[in-house]
C-alpha cells in the first residue's frame, strides 16, 4: 500500500500542522508494522525546508528519491489516521472473534442440549417399557389377588358348615 500517488515527492505531499486531531496528541505515536515489508515503522523529523521539523513515520525501506523502493511514507495526522484505522480493524476482527467463539459455544450448548435430549427420550422409552411391563404382570397379580379373596370366602364358608355340623 503506496501512500502517495501522481509522482510528488512523499515529503512534498505530506503537509500540514504536526498537531493531531484525537488521542495521542502530545504522545508519541505508536510504531506499527509496514503493510509491504512487515517491518517496524520508524519516526523521522524533517530537515527539508518545505516541511522542516515535521515529524513522519515510514518504513526503514522507504529511502527519498528512490522510487523502486518502499512507498509506506505518512504525516503525523496520515499516520494517526492510518493506526486508527488499524485499530477499527482489530476492533472489528476482535468483535468477530468472538462472535466465533460464542457461536462455537453455542455450538457446544446445543450438543449438550441434544445429548440430553437423547438422555431424556431413552427414559421415557425405558417408563414406556415398564408400563407395559406392568400392564403384563397386573392381571396375574389381579387374579391373584381374586383367588386369595375366594380362598378366603371358601375357608370361611367352610367355617361356618363346620360350625354348623357340629
Amino acid at each position: 500500500m503506496s501512500g502517495f500517488r501522481g509522482g510528488a515527492s512523499p515529503l512534498k505531499a505530506a503537509t500540514g500542522s504536526s498537531s493531531m486531531s484525537s488521542g495521542w496528541t502530545g504522545k508519541q505515536l505508536p510504531l506499527v508494522l509496514c503493510p509491504k515489508c512487515g517491518i517496524s515503522a520508524i519516526r523521522i523529523q524533517s530537515k527539508t525546508p518545505e516541511t522542516f521539523n515535521q515529524v513522519f513515520y515510514k518504513c526503514p525501506n522507504n529511502f527519498k528519491e528512490d522510487s523502486t523502493t518502499c512507498g509506506f511514507i505518512r504525516s503525523e495526522e496520515q499516520y494517526a489516521n492510518y493506526i486508527r484505522t488499524l485499530d477499527a480493524r482489530d476492533k472489528v476482527e476482535k468483535v468477530r472473534l468472538e462472535a466465533v467463539d460464542e457461536s462455537q459455544g453455542f455450538v457446544e450448548l446445543k450438543k449438550q442440549v441434544d445429548e440430553l435430549k437423547q438422555q431424556f427420550h431413552e427414559v421415557l422409552v425405558e417408563l414406556y417399557q415398564l408400563k407395559l411391563r406392568k400392564c403384563e404382570v397386573k392381571p396375574c397379580v389381579v387374579l391373584d389377588k381374586s383367588m386369595l379373596v375366594a380362598i378366603c370366602v371358601g375357608v370361611v364358608i367352610g367355617v361356618l358348615v363346620t360350625a354348623m355340623l357340629k
